[in-house]
């Protein structure tokens, strides 16, 4: 299992607060949807709030 996938699975279940700032200020794939950054991490939210149900 590579660093990305433990990544994704620990972002599923805590959440953005899972990651220290620095790590996801650092981040070189932050998607950029229409003009409004951070739209990954409101994904990983849903889905863990979907889980979570």
């Amino acid at each position: 299992m590579g660093c990305d996938t433990i990544s994704s699975i620990v972002g599923a279940i805590y959440g953005k607060s899972a990651f220290r700032k620095e790590w996801i200020d650092g981040l070189s794939g932050r998607l950029l949807i229409n003009g409004k950054d951070g739209v990954a991490f409101e994904m990983i939210d849903e889905l863990k709030s979907w889980l979570s149900s």
